[in-house]
């Protein structure tokens, strides 16, 4: 996950294991997770690899975030056994960053980060124990405060973005035509409509026309609107609404919705997310420009603050 303006507080290596499903979005399993952490002491990117990855995917890897400018890391290996059957991982990941100026300020392993799992630390074998509860942290509180839960896997996340039935999309789909070829274009402020409705209260049903929603999508404005609305301080809302109308449109407009979902989520912090919006839309359809730019945008770890200057340079353009 990236997260703009999130100070860390970190005391204790059971504080630094409890804050990464924090900072992800949810619980990884066999992955090596590196928390970076701006000059400003606020959070940076946080890259989860999975263990199984190959080396040099891990030093590409390593090579995007490291390029944002951060000057501090934090490593913690998340895998079964014991921590010496994955210290060879942790060995290549803090020779990558420290190769790049960058300091690793701790190096943990843990079986998991849910509570009461053994832990211990590659740079002080002398330092281990249990894990704590993550939900029971200043960090997990504050991002409970923007709205962000943690998911018991990354699969449980992707989730959110499963697709309705398919005879359920083509029925969708054939009602999206019939309304254009009668001479209907898509209303944006249908769009604005919605996230204004979810932004004032959050837990409030919507009732939404899907196929005119549909046509919304496809206007020529809604990129920008969307936009205007995540720089006005509802990317939450823009985040739910647009997961929503993914899940619930065929490819042609869950590909548009996926990636304004996407663009939404990164601007939230909730950078895992957005990567799996992204993947949603570009599967749908593989040309999609906004999905290409978000896709483009994640794999260098582009810093989400600069991304919301961008955005705001956009909107006042």
């Amino acid at each position: 996950m990236t997260a703009d303006a999130i100070t860390l507080s970190i005391s204790t290596p059971e504080g630094l294991i409890a804050a990464v499903p924090n900072v992800l979005g949810f619980h990884p399993h066999e992955s090596i997770v590196v928390i970076t952490v701006t000059a400003e002491h606020s959070l940076g990117v946080t890259l989860r690899i999975p263990l199984d990855t190959d080396p040099d995917t891990i030093l590409d890897a390593l090579n995007s975030v490291t390029e944002t400018g951060i000057a501090t890391a934090m490593v913690v290996v998340v895998g079964p056994g014991a921590a010496a059957d994955h210290e060879p991982a942790y060995r290549t990941v803090r020779s990558a960053l420290e190769g790049n100026g960058v300091v690793v300020a701790a190096g943990l392993w843990a079986q998991a980060t849910t509570g009461n799992q053994r832990w211990s630390s590659y740079d002080n074998p002398a330092l281990h124990g249990t894990t704590s509860d993550s939900s029971a942290t200043l960090l997990s509180a504050e991002l409970a405060m923007r709205g962000l839960r943690v998911h018991d896997s990354i699969h449980e996340l992707a989730a959110l973005l499963a697709p309705e039935p398919a005879d359920v999309l083509r029925a969708r789909g054939h009602q999206a035509a019939a309304l254009a070829e009668d001479g209907h274009t898509g209303d944006v402020n249908d769009l604005v409509r919605l996230v204004e409705q979810t932004a004032a209260d959050p837990a409030a049903p919507l009732t939404m026309d899907l196929p005119r929603l549909a046509l919304a999508l496809t206007a020529r404005d809604a990129p920008n609107v969307c936009a205007t609305l995540v720089v006005e301080g509802h990317g939450r809302a823009v985040e739910h609404v647009m997961t929503l109308l993914a899940r619930g449109l065929p490819d042609r407009f869950r590909a548009c919705a996926a990636a304004l979902a996407a663009l939404a989520a990164y601007d939230n912090g909730n950078g895992a997310f957005a990567r799996l919006c992204v993947e949603a839309a570009l599967e749908a359809d593989p040309a999609h420009m906004l999905a290409q730019l978000m896709n483009a945008v994640i794999a260098s770890s582009f810093p989400p603050h600069e991304l919301r200057k961008l955005l705001h340079e956009a909107v006042a353009a």
